[in-house]
């Protein structure tokens, strides 16, 4: 597994590239996430691809 430092850099490389596939491979398959300002529930990595695609 990663350090901390590296998965980070990483996971923003791939933001910035739209790596779709490898935000996707950072997440969880069982992590939720929730919007505060809509109340969207995201779920695992689709859900987080989802996020990167409307970003």
């Amino acid at each position: 597994m990663a350090d901390n430092e590296t998965f980070v850099r990483d996971l923003f490389r791939a933001w910035n590239d739209r790596d779709y596939d490898s935000i996707a491979g950072s997440v969880a398959p069982d992590c939720t996430l929730v919007e505060e300002g809509s109340g969207r529930t995201l779920r695992g990595p689709e859900g987080f691809t989802q996020l990167a695609k409307a970003m």
